[in-house]
């Protein structure tokens, strides 16, 4: 994944996200692992870009367990 720039007010989302989660928050991203977008009549998305954003969440979800 690309860098992009660092926040003056803290390092990085992910490790500020691993400092500060507590085990609710812990719990419920575990769930996000295997998380599919499903198709839906009113957003018209292509099924690739579904896979690509499905694929994104659960990889920036390992990052931070």
């Amino acid at each position: 994944m690309p860098k992009t720039r660092v926040p003056a007010t803290y390092s990085d989302f992910i490790e500020l996200a691993q400092q500060l989660m507590g085990h609710e928050q812990r719990e419920k991203l575990r769930r996000l692992i295997n998380f599919k977008f499903k198709k839906h009549s009113r957003y018209n998305w292509k099924e690739e870009r579904l896979v690509a954003l499905s694929k994104l969440i659960g990889y920036r979800v390992s990052l931070i367990l």
